[in-house]
């Protein structure tokens, strides 16, 4: 890469640098006497609309930190003269910002761009505009709310006003598929494509919504040619189509500029391309990665593989079937100094691994020749890893196991297993969403981990009486099943509008049907909390969503629950294991934060 200056309205690249900017670590800051000028211009070098919508929130983050300072954004006269080429990406960002002291076409002395910014090898996934505000000296609390934000005009929310109301009756969504769809490095990738479509197509069809829409290709011609259409967008001005997208229920894309400029506003979903994201990393964005992290328990009871190469050693020739069983029984010392004298350069290689743990620069080449430099002298020359270190290689470098099985990642399973046997914090090992639990191992046919709603007694019967997933939210103790705390004795439920019209003629009062499913009346008092407003506002805003069906969100539960109650007590010491272990970080409950679990009544 390519650092570059800016002085006197001129382009100067000035040397080659494997990281843009300045490493936290040994950092350089915007100087003083420029902030004493008090006369800032924002500036980006790359140029698409995405590109200047994530630093949006500059100009007023400025004012905020230097209430006297004057901030103008570059003209496209001004742009042209400096990299040959002019668009209107900056201005559509910034027209109409209040914070902003207008638009010039020339500037004099150093532009400190977006170059110029402070990373963090151990925080990859810091958006842009914060690397950038740490070189303007601003502390972590004063570029907390860095979101992009726009800023339209009365003529511009009119005419948007009257295009939603023309095309719509209510509630919508907007989709946009740009050119890089089912994309990698500019080229078509069949992974992707089949990833992007999984993805888009699930948020799609759990969201039954009129759609705006954007597409690259002819709407026909997409695998979304099933969505309820309102109005394509191509031949919407860019800000009106801004301003629609802002008042959208959801927006959903893949990996694309124009998606981040409206998360402030409106639920935005997108597709992950890039692994991992970096300085494109936008707060609150919700990405659909076909990768997610796996708890320890997960991790614990998953076959390990069998056969030779130096398993043999690890696995004791098939007596240990599970990861659990592996831990259990090298932590035994007794049984690592009996192992010592078997160990040679023929099966040592996962052995050596397993007691290392995780070290920094250990050879990546296979083979017999490579595995005899695999001693524990070895690995004992090596750096240990940091827990940061290596929560961002688990997240940069996903395993390639199969459902329950580790198939591929050997060494580094050992590695974990290695921790796990000193009683070291588990970092999870992210997987191919697919095959955490929905699809069975192709080599045998085996599922061997069901999906959790599985361990719902009743939900088949439930869903028998003719409710739609998206029509109901379990409630009440209904999610302890799934974090393993105890099984459900009846299943206790909230339904939407439209659902108790259908099958109950809108009969407004407590429901109790076969097989123990109890359905709250509406509006039920102890659930209208957090700003929920209605049981259709609770099932689409405060759900929990595993394999389809709602949970509403467990702080509502927990918030209820006492510890001198000796009915709720004996629950405690699961629910606790499961924040201990931080299992809430991982795949299917990553999708709410600490927050919506309650955290802080399990602490209370």
């Amino acid at each position: 890469m390519i650092f570059s200056r800016i002085v006197d309205n001129k382009l100067y690249h000035v040397h080659e640098t494997n990281n843009i900017g300045f490493n936290s670590s040994d950092a350089s800051f915007i100087p003083d006497d420029y902030l004493k000028q008090q006369n800032f211009i924002i500036m980006r070098t790359a140029h698409g609309i995405g590109d200047w919508g994530i630093i949006s929130a500059l100009p007023r983050l400025l004012k905020q930190k230097y209430p006297n300072c004057k901030v103008h954004i570059p003209s496209e006269k001004m742009l042209e003269a400096i990299f040959g080429t002019s668009h209107k990406n900056a201005y559509n960002v910034f027209v109409n910002n209040p914070y902003i002291d207008g638009f010039i076409d020339t500037s004099s002395g150093d532009i400190f761009h977006d170059q110029y910014r402070v990373y963090d090898n151990n925080n990859v996934d810091t958006p842009l505009v914060d690397q950038m505000l740490k070189f303007w000296q601003f502390t972590d609390t004063e570029y907390r709310d860095s979101q992009p934000e726009l800023y339209w005009t009365p003529e511009e929310v009119d005419l948007g006003e009257a295009i939603i109301n023309q095309h719509t009756s209510g509630e919508f969504g907007c989709m946009l598929i740009s050119d890089r769809f089912g994309t990698q490095n500019g080229s078509y990738d069949e992974q992707s494509y089949k990833r992007d479509t999984a993805n888009i197509t699930q948020i799609l069809t759990e969201n039954n919504l009129p759609y705006f829409y954007w597409t690259s290709t002819p709407l026909i011609k997409t695998p979304f040619n099933f969505i309820d259409t309102a109005l394509d967008l191509k031949h919407v001005d860019l800000r009106i189509q801004l301003y629609i997208k802002s008042r959208a229920k959801i927006n959903i894309s893949n990996q694309c500029g124009t998606n981040h400029l409206v998360v402030r506003y409106s639920k935005v979903f997108e597709s992950q391309r890039q692994y991992p994201l970096k300085h494109n990393f936008i707060k609150d964005i919700q990405y659909l990665s076909h990768y997610e992290p796996i708890d320890i328990d997960y991790f614990l009871n998953m076959q390990v593989q069998p056969g030779g190469g130096g398993k043999e050693i690890c696995h004791q020739n098939g007596q240990l079937t599970t990861v659990r069983d592996v831990v259990q029984y090298w932590k035994n010392h007794e049984n690592v100094e009996a192992i010592q004298s078997s160990l040679n350069p023929s099966n040592w290689q996962y052995f050596n691994s397993m007691m290392a743990g995780y070290k920094s620069g250990v050879l990546t080449e296979n083979g017999p020749e490579s595995w005899k430099q695999l001693t524990k002298e070895y690995y004992d020359s090596l750096p240990d890893m940091s827990e940061t270190q290596i929560e961002d290689f688990q997240k940069d470098n996903p395993v390639d196991f199969d459902n329950g099985y580790i198939k591929h990642g050997t060494h580094r399973a050992y590695a974990m297993i290695g921790r796990l046997i000193k009683g070291q914090k588990y970092i999870p090992f992210w997987m191919h969403k697919d095959r955490i639990y929905d699809t069975p191992r192709a080599k045998d046919g085996k599922h061997r981990v069901l999906p959790l709603t599985t361990k719902i007694k009743g939900l088949q019967q439930l869903l028998d009486i003719g409710i739609q997933k998206d029509e109901f939210i379990i409630v009440q103790s209904g999610i302890l099943p799934i974090i393993d705390v105890r099984s459900n004795n009846d299943i206790d439920i909230i339904i939407s509008t439209s659902a108790r019209n259908r099958l109950f003629n809108g009969y407004q009062e407590f429901i109790r049907l076969e097989n123990n499913i109890e359905i709250f009346a509406p509006k039920y008092g102890k659930f209208m909390k957090f700003g929920a407003q209605d049981d259709d506002d609770l099932i689409d805003n405060y759900a929990l969503v595993i394999d389809g069906v709602r949970f509403l969100e467990p702080r509502f539960y927990f918030q209820r629950l006492f510890r001198d109650s000796e009915e709720n007590k004996k629950d405690w010491p699961g629910i606790r294991r499961f924040f201990d272990l931080e299992k809430y970080k991982c795949y299917p409950y990553n999708n709410i934060d600490l927050e919506k679990w309650g955290y802080e009544w399990q602490l209370g």
